[in-house]
């Protein structure tokens, strides 16, 4: 199994051959390494960015971190819908997390439901399952 590490240094990654100690969690049955490849969601490599977070959820169902970047790379790739379930299931981890109503709420506009706005504003995750499945 290839094992990559980036650690996160301010707003940068940096490569490393071990992953950092708070990281350990992470490793799989399997094998005695893991792959955790990372990468900004917001960066020119949002394709490169989805198979990453979505091999840290299958690790770590819930590390919001990750659900909440990869609605991000979906999001810079006009796949909003996604964005929008992404966002939704994060909220459902956190419905305090204002930054992700806000994400949530400018990928609403993009697919065109300004219809749903108002839910944003009221903060009521649970008011989007009839319109989305998350």
């Amino acid at each position: 199994y290839l094992s990559i590490h980036l650690t996160m240094v301010g707003p940068c990654y940096l490569r490393s051959k071990r992953p950092p100690p708070h990281m350990k969690e992470w490793k799989t049955k399997k094998n005695s390494s893991c792959l955790f490849l990372s990468t900004q969601a917001n960066s020119s490599r949002s394709k490169m960015a989805v198979g990453a977070y979505q091999r840290a959820l299958g690790l770590k169902q819930n590390y919001m971190r990750a659900r909440t970047n990869l609605a991000i790379a979906y999001a810079n790739q006009d796949m909003h819908d996604k964005a929008c379930v992404h966002y939704l299931k994060a909220l459902r981890q956190n419905a305090e997390a204002a930054h992700v109503w806000g994400y949530l709420k400018i990928s609403l506009s993009s697919v065109g439901r300004g219809d749903l706005i108002p839910l944003v504003e009221r903060r009521d995750v649970g008011a989007f399952e009839k319109h989305f499945r998350f």
